[in-house]
């Protein structure tokens, strides 16, 4: 017996076993939002065969897919990207609580040398320091060419790293299933609408989104070199 095989399995087992659990919670014994169960239950369960259905229609032309497979993906990057970055603009507000801490302490830090209004927040909560970290850069190089609308270049790198993510799920996708895959991906960020009002919430949760899917990525690139080539790895990684 392959124990190799038989742990993934039972890691998947365990995943999904995690994953209904959390999602029938939600569905089913959720007090805080108002909702009719039983008419979520069937427009969700439509839906997932309306988009199943999609993708094996889409399959059958996998082949014409694969010639354009690029076009398409750098033609909803950039579209999805404008999108991003004019709604982030649209709904710009004036952050509070957490997202002040991180972005206030960031503006701060970068015009002050530190952060001494937010020393007692970030005592109770210093899991919060990284997002800092990454606006006081961002705000650093923006600051570098001219520009003082920190909450704008917040916006903007923002809707970057959304863009970067949604590409580094297709082209795992595309890894893992082929170009009919990779285009599925990018229709479900598509349906997704949170997604689409999100540039302007820079906070952890956006920040943080690229990264895991990104080293997934790059380990699928990885596991099949016997010899690391950095000329060879990079040209590879959008094959």
């Amino acid at each position: 017996m392959d124990i190799k095989k038989l742990l993934y399995k039972a890691f998947l087992l365990l995943f999904l076993c995690a994953f209904f659990i959390v999602w029938g919670k939600v569905l089913f014994r959720s007090s805080a939002h108002n909702y009719n169960t039983t008419s979520l239950f069937l427009y969700m369960s439509a839906s997932m065969v309306i988009l199943f259905l999609f993708y094996l229609f889409i399959s059958r032309y996998n082949s014409i897919i694969k010639r354009h497979y690029k076009v398409i993906l750098a033609v909803f990057l950039i579209v999805y990207g404008i999108i991003l970055i004019i709604n982030g603009f649209l709904l710009r507000f004036t952050p509070s609580f957490d997202m002040d801490a991180i972005y206030g302490g960031a503006i701060q830090w970068l015009k002050q040398g530190s952060f001494p209004d937010y020393y007692e927040y970030y005592g109770y909560f210093p899991n919060n320091l990284g997002a800092m970290l990454v606006l006081h850069t961002v705000f650093y190089i923006a600051s570098v060419f001219g520009i003082t609308d920190f909450f704008g270049a917040g916006i903007v790198f923002n809707s970057l790293i959304i863009t970067m993510s949604a590409m580094a799920v297709s082209l795992t996708c595309k890894k893992l299933r082929g170009e009919s895959a990779g285009v599925m991906a990018l229709i479900f960020f598509a349906l997704c609408i949170p997604f689409l009002f999100m540039g302007a919430a820079f906070y952890t949760d956006s920040l943080s989104l690229l990264f895991p899917v990104l080293f997934y990525y790059l380990y699928l690139h990885f596991k099949g070199q016997k010899t690391w080539k950095k000329s060879c790895y990079l040209r590879h990684l959008w094959q």
